[in-house]
């Protein structure tokens, strides 16, 4: 299975930090915070992965080159203009053969189980996985509702209090079948959160639900990002 990392969001969120410096670059403790998402994905053998790039690109090739020295295989997807989410793993296309993939937002710290992921996608048979998590305020999120089988039929961006009746949100942790590829315009700004993924349950296509209780963190702000060091000195997330 191959990999495909989302890296090429402006970090807005993050200046004055990311003023110079891509997001995926900026460092929490010794390590570009990049790297922390390469050594996930090669702890469970997938060495293989494409990133998707577009602000400050040529510094995330610089810096990561091949992959070799880190022990994978690296490929970049460049956006000359920004894509959306979906867009940007639309243009992976390329480089992709026909078995599912995996797609990580490129902000996310966590160590979830991925052998485990994998397998739910498996065996449910969906034509998209998607990792949840549960949280206290699901306001600053995208909320996700199931049903009993697991098979998710509702997600909405952002609520306000008072339609949070769930507490489940999307993590941008994704298994995603090669024939869902179809449904994505080539060259257009389409997002997977508010677009692709609503699309698909009006077509009625199974999008399989995968709760985790595993560290996950939503680095994109700098409360979150002083967040993720000190998770990590207090051995919160297991690296």
């Amino acid at each position: 299975m191959k990999a495909v990392i989302l890296a090429g969001g402006l970090s807005t969120r993050l200046k004055p930090l990311t003023d110079n410096v891509p997001k995926p670059l900026l460092k929490i403790l010794d390590k570009p915070f990049l790297l922390y998402q390469i050594e996930l994905l090669k702890k469970y053998s997938i060495s293989d992965i494409i990133i998707s790039t577009h602000y400050f690109h040529h510094k995330i090739k610089d810096f990561l080159k091949d992959g070799s020295e880190f022990g994978v295989k690296i490929i970049y997807s460049y956006e000359e203009k920004p894509l959306g989410t979906a867009g940007a793993i639309k243009l992976t296309e390329k480089y992709l053969d026909l078995d599912p993939i995996i797609v990580l937002n490129g902000d996310i710290l966590t160590d979830i189980n991925l052998t485990n992921f994998i397998d739910s996608h498996h065996k449910s048979k969906s034509d998209i996985t998607i990792n949840l998590t549960k949280v206290i305020d699901p306001t600053s999120y995208g909320l996700v509702f199931t049903d009993e089988h697991s098979r998710i039929t509702k997600f909405l961006e952002k609520p306000s209090i008072e339609e949070s009746s769930v507490n489940t949100i999307n993590t941008g942790i994704y298994i995603i079948n090669h024939d869902i590829f179809k449904y994505i315009p080539a060259n257009t700004n389409y997002s997977i959160e508010r677009q692709l993924f609503p699309d698909l349950i009006k077509k009625d296509k199974f999008l399989n639900s995968y709760i985790s209780d595993s560290y996950w963190l939503d680095i994109g702000t700098i409360e979150r990002f002083n967040q993720a060091t000190n998770d990590i000195l207090v051995g919160k997330v297991n690296l």
